[in-house]
């Protein structure tokens, strides 16, 4: 998709997930996809004309691996500093093992792996709600993980909804139930961020909301 403002962008060819660069003082990364997306990454980053070293601010909204799977290369190339809700720090630093998902897609990722080797970084920033990065604000949204964020620009009117849900043929779908880890925190969490104020809608996975966002939150709920 690439632009989706002048100071916001969908990083061109990421598989599955939603990796997004946010243009300020400075650059801004908003989750890092699965592993091997880093050259990706820093290949729009320079097509953009900017350097890697602009590169200040790594933001993870989660620990699952398809948001933290190119986090290590992308950070030990810009050395950028790497924000995480505290409750999910200890598994992006390796501390604590990463859980399986549950039911059948517990079993797919079993077996998924020994190929898809994570390293693990050792040093981040632990965030909180209420905390502003670079015009973000974060929104702590337990449920998907324990340490969930959703981040909130208030004067451009975004949202990014991280895995609170996805976006397909202009709707709002559920996230699969295996990788919610408490149903109850979640939907308390999607009534919160249903109280925002916003238009756009960037979300994990699926298709950007360019306009209208609040009220297909609010039809899906």
């Amino acid at each position: 998709m690439g632009k989706v403002t002048d100071n916001l962008h969908l990083i061109d060819g990421i598989s599955y997930s939603n990796v997004f660069l946010v243009i300020g003082k400075d650059l801004t990364l908003i989750d890092t996809g699965m592993p091997k997306n880093d050259k990706k990454i820093l290949e729009y980053i320079s097509n953009l004309g900017f350097s890697t070293n602009n590169l200040k601010k790594i933001i993870i909204t989660h620990y699952h691996p398809d948001h933290i799977g190119s986090l290590f290369e992308v950070w030990s190339k810009t050395n950028a500093t790497i924000y995480v809700h505290e409750n999910d720090a200890d598994y992006i630093l390796g501390r604590k093992k990463i859980p399986f998902p549950k039911g059948f897609m517990g079993l797919f990722y079993r077996l998924l792996s020994p190929f898809m080797k994570l390293k693990f970084v050792n040093e981040v920033k632990k965030i909180n709600e209420g905390d502003v990065i670079e015009n973000l604000k974060v929104i702590h949204t337990p449920g998907h993980t324990g340490g969930h964020i959703c981040l909130y620009n208030p004067r451009e009117k975004i949202l990014f909804s991280a895995d609170m849900f996805k976006v397909e043929k202009g709707k709002i779908v559920p996230i699969s139930k295996s990788f919610v880890e408490d149903e109850d925190e979640l939907k308390k969490s999607l009534h919160k961020i249903s109280k925002l104020n916003f238009n756009i809608i960037c979300p994990g996975h699926g298709e950007v909301v360019k306009s209208g966002g609040k009220m297909l939150l609010e039809d899906f709920l």
